[in-house]
């Protein structure tokens, strides 16, 4: 399984991120918890992101299908619709 990072704080500002590896779980203090180590693109910092959120899983699942099914290097472009706290992501696939 691979190492947990410090988690990745998405805002409304946005990130450019490129997943490192396939899916693993987390066990949280409310259970288990789906996450990918990425690789923040601005700074090449590596954190892991937790990818549970529907708004996040929804476009992600588009995204590895036509990725050949795999997570891994697949680049992203996330920031948060406002800021309050549940609020939904905005994902957009960057391509190279």
């Amino acid at each position: 399984m691979p190492e947990r990072k410090d988690p990745l704080r998405v805002d409304t500002v946005g990130v450019t991120i490129k997943i490192m590896t396939e899916p693993f779980v987390i066990n949280t203090t409310r259970g288990y918890a789906p996450a990918v180590n990425v690789q923040v693109q601005d700074t090449g910092e590596e954190r892991t992101m937790f990818i549970g959120a529907k708004s996040l899983a929804d476009p992600l699942q588009h995204m590895v299908e036509s990725n050949g099914g795999r997570f891994s290097g697949l680049k992203l472009s996330l920031k948060k619709q406002s800021d309050d706290r549940y609020a939904g992501y905005l994902v957009d696939e960057v391509k190279d």
